[in-house]
Order: structure tokens, then sequence, then C-alpha cells
């Protein structure tokens, strides 16, 4: 895992108004939270793609974001 540098942090405080313990813990949760989501996007996009991939003729597809799916 990649070190955080302390100027990093300081700017996150600043960029977030974090003033409190709860600050924190509601900026990491949403942190937490849209990191989670993201990965979880991909996941799903990716099993889509072998999913369709598998199950199609022609080997194409639409993938949730709009581009056209070609292989």
């Amino acid at each position: 895992m990649t070190k955080v540098s302390k100027e990093f942090i300081q700017q996150f405080i600043k960029e977030n108004d974090l003033k409190s313990t709860e600050d924190v813990q509601a900026a990491l949760r949403d942190l937490f939270a849209s990191t989670m989501q993201g990965m979880l996007e991909a996941e799903l996009e990716t099993h889509l793609v072998y999913f369709v991939k598998q199950n199609s003729p022609k080997k194409s597809c639409v993938l949730p974001h709009g581009s056209d799916g070609e292989f």
C-alpha cells in the first residue's frame, strides 16, 4: 500500500473543512463508499462483458457506459 504524505493529509483536511473527529469519520466513510462503489461497478462491468462475450454469437455487446462493446 502507498504511504500518504503529511502534505496530502493536511490538504485533505483543509479541502474538506474537517474540524472534529465526526467530520473525519464522515469524510472517510464517504471516501470508502465511493471507492467501494467504483470497485463494484468495475467488477460488475467485467462480469457483464464476460457474460455477453460467452453468450453472444456476434461477440459484441452494448456496455452500460455507452461504448459499443466490440471485441
